[in-house]
């Protein structure tokens, strides 16, 4: 349930929108109240999304590419491997997520997107479905739900899967959104990292990897936050703007094959389980990359520097 809030004056600008259009005053006052709905956690979204009925979104998914001829015959001596057929729902399921459009009548869509909001921003209190508060997080006006008609509710999800699970990395990124001559449209940007990431699930680059966790969202998952930290790497080198159309190049090209998405998912287990030797408290490891001796280690080192 909402917690109700009381606004301090620090806290009027963020909240001023709110309550213009949800309480319909003028200026806010000292005493004004407002709500502060609790975050929503990564796991909880996925759980509810789950429950949700797909079945209208299946006959339009496409989760592989269809080859024939020659083509098909260089694609299964040379190509990925297929992707198990226990996990093909799994699969099916992001696919399906990708379609999905924000519904205004669920309360857990915009749960989502006020939990990215918060943990960016640090604001403890709710802010308006619709504003020019939302152009401050990197979304292109002022009604989020217009920029993700392309992949739809899993590009939130991803997002919010950063913001929640890797926030060390997820602040980086965003306060260089911000830089003075290097800004950029910080969730704009996500929403384009999160389709290359599908692109590259469908073009069946993932499946080496799916098929030796048995999972599929969270291989997707890692390859998203990895293209996200090869992007922080590239732009925090001076690029501005003008780049962005090369840096994402750069990017898709970096997941044209398994071999280059193992690279990337390799590049973020290190960043996560070294960081030259310091770690980052924000930043949570929810890899599942392997159950090799080197993975558990770097657990009990997070949980010793945790518990500080």
């Amino acid at each position: 349930e909402a917690v109700v809030s009381t606004q301090s004056t620090g806290e009027k600008n963020v909240c001023g929108e709110w309550l213009e259009r949800e309480i319909g005053s003028g200026a806010p006052t000292q005493d004004a109240v407002v709500l502060s709905t609790p975050l929503i956690t990564y796991q909880e979204a996925v759980e509810h999304f789950r429950e949700l009925d797909m079945s209208s979104h299946e006959e339009h998914i496409i989760t592989s590419i269809n080859l024939s001829g020659i083509t098909k015959l260089i694609a299964q001596m040379c190509g990925p491997p297929r992707m198990k057929q226990e996990l093909k729902n799994e699969k099916a399921f992001i696919f399906c997520l990708a379609q999905c459009q924000f519904d205004n009548s669920d309360a857990t869509d915009f749960r989502l997107l006020l939990t990215i909001y918060k943990v960016l921003t640090g604001s403890t209190l709710d802010c308006a479905r619709y504003g020019s508060h939302w152009q401050d997080i990197g979304f292109q006006g002022t009604d989020p739900a217009t920029d993700l008609r392309g992949t739809g509710m899993l590009s939130l999800l991803a997002i919010l899967y950063l913001v929640r699970e890797h926030k060390g990395l997820a602040t980086k990124l965003y306060q260089l959104s911000l830089h003075e001559t290097q800004n950029f449209p910080f969730c704009v940007l996500l929403i384009n990292l999160a389709k290359t990431a599908l692109v590259a699930l469908r073009n069946g680059y993932l499946n080496k990897e799916a098929n030796r966790r048995f999972a599929v969202i969270p291989v997707y998952c890692d390859v998203f936050v990895a293209l996200t930290l090869e992007y922080h790497k590239i732009w925090k080198t001076g690029k501005t703007i003008r780049d962005s159309g090369f840096v994402l190049k750069r990017l898709e090209d970096r997941t044209k094959s398994s071999s280059e998405c193992m690279d990337l998912i390799r590049g973020l287990k290190r960043y996560c389980n070294e960081k030259d030797g310091i770690f980052e408290k924000n930043d949570i490891v929810f890899l599942n990359v392997s159950k090799e001796k080197s993975y558990e280690n770097s657990q009990s080192k997070v949980k010793k520097y945790a518990a500080r």
